[in-house]
């Protein structure tokens, strides 16, 4: 118990986590009882509670209303697949993918099954992994949902806050800035969201931009909880509502994409394209990375504070991120323009194929062949005599 106390008096240093001269018992609330200031206690496990909510009401609104929502436009239930274990083609997949062309001959030796065996049993272990239309669907009328509710809370709630316009009152006052209970929520409401994002990654389909998104989850947590624990809660309101503004566009459009309404979500793919621009490339990094970075010096100054160097360190990492998506939906806008046909927006397709599931990649290959192996291998190998 004694080395345990040691790290956390350790680990909550207040020449870290406060700016000098103040003390946790500074941001203890004052006498007039008006006041209120961010608690740890009041913010992790709250949160971690509210993401587990989060997950049990998703669990019921996928069932009463996305799934019978998805059925009436026609999305059908995913398939069952059946596939006799393999050991030596389920090492073969997870190593070459559909890749195989160098060794289907020693696959086939050593399993004793055709070639054309070999591709159908890929082929099904592939459909396995590969997420259906429906859960896709799922899983994007939930962040629609959240995104689109979170955000217009945020707007309401900031809406009549002196730091929603005039940035620099993030600072006038710091650390000892009363929060309000409908800041306290939006938080703690923010926290849990993403709480319930970490514990559903096994779940959910993972896309071609996964790291990406496991990043970009572990920073928003590691900033939101540290902006509690330091009352930099102002500026994390104004982060939490410029990200909350795009996406449930991008996820209204991908709803539209799979109940085959293409006009809408043409539209909404240009009005998220729009406010993608504006909010992650103009107002996050011109606006809310200045406010943190120049404006807390000339106000607070706080150039030499490191809980200021590792906040804005967050924020940094946000804006490589947001870099990164940014061209990959500038090269889906691009192939919207060239070719008429939006694939899945931030990670080319859900599956990472480009709208085609890996299972499709040996279906070409099987309906082409037979139990010899020439045309097989010539397939593979881009040997157009033999096609």
């Amino acid at each position: 118990m004694d080395a345990l106390d040691k790290y956390l008096k350790w680990f909550w240093n207040p020449n870290f986590w406060l700016p000098v001269g103040y003390t946790w018992e500074d941001m203890i609330a004052q006498t007039s009882g008006d006041e209120y200031y961010p608690r740890v206690e009041d913010i992790f496990l709250p949160s971690i509670g509210l993401g587990v909510c989060l997950l049990v009401f998703r669990y019921f609104y996928a069932r009463l209303v996305v799934i019978p929502t998805g059925r009436y436009f026609g999305i059908k239930a995913p398939k069952k697949y059946q596939l006799k274990e393999n050991p030596v083609l389920e090492t073969a997949f997870k190593k070459y993918k559909s890749k195989v062309e160098n060794n289907l001959m020693e696959l086939s030796k050593r399993t004793s099954m055709s070639e054309r065996q070999i591709l159908y049993w890929m082929r099904t272990r592939a459909k396995l992994d590969a997420p259906s239309v429906m859960k896709k669907f799922e899983d994007t009328c939930w962040h629609f949902l959240f995104y689109i509710i979170l955000f217009w809370y945020g707007l309401y709630t900031l809406w009549d806050k002196s730091w929603f316009v005039k940035t620099e009152n993030c600072w006038v006052g710091w650390p000892k800035q009363h929060v309000t209970n409908d800041v306290y929520w939006y938080y703690a409401i923010e926290l849990g969201f993403y709480w319930s994002l970490l514990f559903t990654l096994s779940t959910d389909h993972k896309r071609k931009d996964f790291t990406e998104m496991v990043t970009h989850h572990v920073v928003t947590i590691l900033l939101v909880f540290f902006s509690w624990v330091t009352n930099f809660v102002r500026v994390g309101t104004l982060v939490l509502c410029v990200h909350d503004a795009v996406d449930y566009f991008l996820a209204g459009a991908k709803i539209a994409t799979y109940t085959k309404k293409e006009t809408l979500s043409t539209i909404l793919f240009g009005i998220f394209l729009l406010v993608w621009i504006a909010t992650r490339l103009i107002i996050f990094p011109f606006f809310i990375i200045y406010c943190a970075s120049v404006e807390s010096r000339t106000v607070q100054g706080l150039a030499e504070s490191p809980t200021h160097m590792f906040f804005n360190g967050l924020l940094y990492i946000l804006q490589v991120l947001h870099f990164i998506w940014s061209y990959m939906i500038f090269r889906i806008a691009y192939r919207r323009v060239a070719h008429g046909q939006i694939a899945d927006v931030r990670s080319d397709s859900e599956d990472g194929k480009d709208e085609l599931s890996e299972g499709e990649d040996y279906k070409g290959i099987l309906n082409n062949v037979n139990d010899n192996s020439p045309r097989v291998r010539s397939k593979f190998r881009g040997d157009k005599g033999h096609q």
